[in-house]
């Protein structure tokens, strides 16, 4: 035999001959969790070499014929936390890893709705799950109302922001009586990470021309400021909201309130 053919065989060896095998549970318990998606990702090889494996009735999965190397392991699955084994498993040829265990515990919920300053529902406002950082966003629906979810277990401070009070500001250029023109300003949506990405303006005298709205709190230069739970404006004064696992806390109410620019 060649030493091409040592090769070829070992190299083979390597391709097929590893294998693993787990299961996962529900945390607290020893409830079995099928459906879970098992992602096994090589970090030491090509990234092709990477398998998703699904768990059976009882919570099992097995998973043959894999590249040697080595793999992060996570276990995800809609409505738990996704978890991660704590260490990379090694595979070797032609022997199976240890039985490998995964526990994933249930996320929670808030929910309430945000109101005006004369208890009307307020709409497409955004609400944010904070910890030190945006953990997860969601706006208000016509009944002013919101749900956030999918939320691991622990500390937050609930953030409530609105971006849909438009200003009047000054315009471009000297109109033809000699006056500066004012632009109508609507701030554009934001995103969780960059608030206020921009905004679109309009000349004023053209929206009056056309017969368009004006929002009054343009007119009086008002906004609605950012509110944390139960109804501060400071941050170190908001009152954390604690959720435990599968935990569902309702009835949160958060009002805004009109300012002064």
């Amino acid at each position: 035999m060649t030493i091409f053919m040592f090769l070829w065989l070992g190299l083979a060896t390597q391709r097929v001959g590893a294998g693993i095998s787990g299961h996962v549970v529900k945390a607290g318990s020893q409830q079995p969790l099928e459906g879970v998606s098992i992602v096994l990702l090589r970090i030491d090889g090509p990234l092709d070499d990477s398998v998703v494996a699904v768990t059976d009735e009882l919570g099992g999965f097995s998973q043959e014929r894999m590249p040697a190397g080595s793999y992060r392991v996570f276990a995800e699955r809609a409505g738990y936390v996704r978890a991660e084994l704590s260490t990379p498993v090694v595979l070797r040829p032609d022997v199976r890893s240890e039985v490998i265990s995964l526990e994933l515990v249930p996320t929670a919920a808030i929910t309430g709705s945000v109101t005006r300053e004369f208890g009307e529902p307020a709409e497409k406002v955004f609400v944010r799950a904070l910890t030190d950082r945006v953990v997860a966003e969601t706006r208000t629906d016509d009944r002013g109302e919101f749900r956030l979810f999918d939320l691991p277990p622990g500390s937050y401070l609930l953030q409530v922001e609105s971006y849909s009070v438009p200003r009047i500001i000054p315009g471009r250029g000297i109109s033809a009586s000699g006056q500066a023109p004012m632009d109508y300003a609507i701030q554009t949506p934001p995103c969780p990470d960059c608030p206020g990405e921009g905004q679109s303006r309009q000349p004023v005298r053209s929206i009056l021309a056309a017969g368009g709205f004006i929002d009054p709190l343009a007119l009086t230069n008002e906004y609605y400021p950012t509110v944390y739970y139960p109804g501060t404006a400071e941050r170190p004064l908001a009152i954390p909201i604690e959720l435990h696992a599968e935990e569902e806390v309702s009835g949160i109410v958060v009002q805004l309130v009109r300012r002064s620019r």
